[in-house]
């Protein structure tokens, strides 16, 4: 590695040091790339369960254990390699699934540059992202085979199918290439293995709308992404045995830094809902402890379990239990939640953190949530920040709901040109920070100023 871990392992120290009392979490290890902690993670949990997922045909959720990862994940990058797109820009399309995992993986781990894309995009939006990044390979799912087809025969573009092969000869398949790449390793192929990887150049290449409507590139790091996992988990605690219920796109780095790679740094699994109208049934299924979200869902989880008490006519006694919960809770847990068993159950009975995020919710719905014993709190990003910004931090005595919480560790924010009512721009400075616009140089000049990201938010 051509960078090595000296900055993260300043970055913790800083960290430690600090005296900051919001710290809930010591005990968090430097990483300095993704790769790295994917490499590291493996080795201290390879028994732990790292993903909870349904694949084609089946009724009941398996397991894929840490170091089967690491192996299909060396495997895919190592075929990447042997097929010459080494530096290139790989684009990622499709469902939440372990196939998009590990795709993301393997190129961010030495192959290239990722450039993971909304599936919910138009055909032309898509083809224009993949003409502006010039990604030489994709992975998609299925159901985008016959798009990038048509594409293929405009410009040299190598096809990967997720899963299984299909039909078509002309298109490869994760299967396929992951036994290819075995055999290559088996033969002692290090390509891959050895690849070099410098923390400060583009990793990722993520597009986005922004606060102008006009698409720009963003263009981050392993650095940039390592400072935020390295982060957030002191004002969160991320423990082996928590799952994450991943409902969210994992192309928005919202779910990819902090539902995707947060919990493999942790040692933690990843359950994935196999859709929104499934979220009640697979949360029963995975039972997470972890629920990451954005308002809208849990707007949708509140009201219909408020519409269910109510339907049952026990709105006064659930209120009753929730206000009496309050005045003699300790440390923070309501000691009459056992009486609100059934709507926990609704959550799959294990749940302990909920966090919203890319966009403000309202306090009320956090708070209901922090009735019930859960810490529930919304934290504040950008994809430009990798993204995590703020949080509210878990240590209850410290949440306020309707703020998005305290500034990272290692990161700075200034108000810029705050009025007399001390409204102004969001201005943030760290390593979390993009390296910048994507061909866009004078844009990033001007949102980049000194060292400080100027969020264009208020």
């Amino acid at each position: 590695m051509k960078k090595t871990s000296a900055y993260a392992d300043e970055y913790i120290r800083k960290i430690r040091t600090s005296g900051e009392k919001y710290i809930v979490d010591t005990g968090i290890r430097p990483i300095s790339s993704v790769k790295e902690m994917l490499e590291t993670s493996a080795a201290a949990f390879e028994n732990n369960t790292a993903f909870w997922q349904k694949f084609k045909g089946d009724k009941e959720y398996s397991q894929i254990k840490y170091k089967q990862v690491l192996e299909d994940v060396n495997a895919l990058g190592t075929s990447l390699i042997s097929r010459g797109h080494k530096g290139d820009c790989i684009a990622v399309i499709g469902e939440n699934s372990y196939f998009w995992a590990i795709s993301y993986l393997a190129v961010i781990g030495g192959a290239g540059v990722v450039v993971p894309i909304d599936k919910e995009l138009g055909e032309q939006e898509i083809r224009g992202y993949i003409e502006s990044s010039d990604a030489k390979c994709v992975f998609f799912s299925p159901k985008f085979e016959d798009m990038f087809k048509r594409l293929s025969e405009e410009r040299e573009l190598t096809l990967v199918r997720m899963g299984e092969p299909g039909s078509d000869e002309n298109v490869l398949s994760t299967d396929m290439l992951v036994e290819e790449g075995k055999a290559l390793l088996a033969e002692g192929n290090r390509e891959y293995l050895d690849a070099e990887i410098d923390v400060d150049e583009m990793a990722v290449l993520l597009f986005t709308s922004g606060t102008t409507g006009v698409s720009k590139g963003v263009m981050l790091s392993n650095k940039n992404i390592c400072c935020d996992l390295m982060g957030a988990p002191h004002y969160i605690k991320v423990q082996q045995d928590d799952i994450f219920f991943s409902v969210l796109p994992m192309h928005h780095t919202y779910e990819c830094t902090c539902g995707f790679l947060m919990p493999l740094y942790r040692g933690a699994s990843i359950g994935y809902c196999q859709g929104l109208k499934y979220i009640q049934k697979n949360l029963r299924e995975i039972q997470p402890t972890f629920f990451l979200g954005v308002p809208l869902i849990f707007e949708k989880l509140y009201s219909a379990i408020w519409k269910n008490i109510r339907k049952q006519n026990k709105e006064k006694a659930v209120n009753n239990i929730l206000k009496a919960g309050k005045v003699l809770s300790f440390g923070g847990k309501n000691p009459l939640g056992f009486l609100l068993k059934d709507i926990k159950a609704v959550f799959g009975g294990r749940l302990r953190v909920v966090i919203s995020g890319g966009a403000a919710i309202d306090p009320q719905i956090l708070d209901f949530f922090s009735d019930l014993g859960y810490l529930a709190v919304q934290g504040y990003g950008l994809t430009e920040c990798a993204p995590m910004a703020a949080l509210n931090p878990g240590k209850k005595k410290y949440v306020r709901n309707s703020s998005v919480g305290h500034v990272l560790p290692n990161q700075q924010v200034k108000i810029a040109d705050a009025g007399s009512d001390g409204v102004g721009e969001i201005c943030i400075k760290g390593d979390n920070v993009m390296l910048g616009y994507y061909n866009m140089p004078e844009e990033t000049a001007e949102t980049i100023v000194d060292g400080w990201f100027h969020t264009g938010d208020l």
